[in-house]
């Protein structure tokens, strides 16, 4: 049987930041810890916030530009300070996400549930 516990002291972080770098897995910024027996087998973040974006072709670079610096000013007014993007490989964005300070999530397929 397995047991969900929310994160809440320094000690239980650190105890699942090592069970996942053992494991050579993980999430960013985990927020509950999975265990099984007792042992931590997996973890939740719920900070990880995806943010999505459209702009039309009519925008220029230094608009596309602006808007991506008022995207991460209106994340940060509620506190999120780190998140996630989609990005079409197909997106003229696509190329630029690491030059804006983006990293790029390998082997990672996206799914919506709504």
């Amino acid at each position: 049987m397995i047991d969900i516990q929310p994160i809440r002291e320094e000690n239980k972080l650190s105890q699942v930041i090592d069970a996942m770098k053992k494991a050579d897995d993980g999430v960013d910024n985990p927020t509950h810890a999975v265990l099984k027996d007792g042992r931590i087998v997996g973890a939740f973040s719920f900070n990880n916030v995806c943010l999505q974006f459209w702009l039309s072709e009519e925008c220029n670079s230094r608009e596309s530009l602006l808007a991506g610096i008022c995207m991460n000013a209106m994340a940060q007014d509620p506190g999120i300070e780190s998140y996630v993007i989609p990005c079409r490989k197909d997106s003229p964005y696509y190329e630029l996400m690491g030059k804006l300070g983006y990293r790029k999530i390998e082997n990672v397929d996206l799914f919506y549930k709504d």
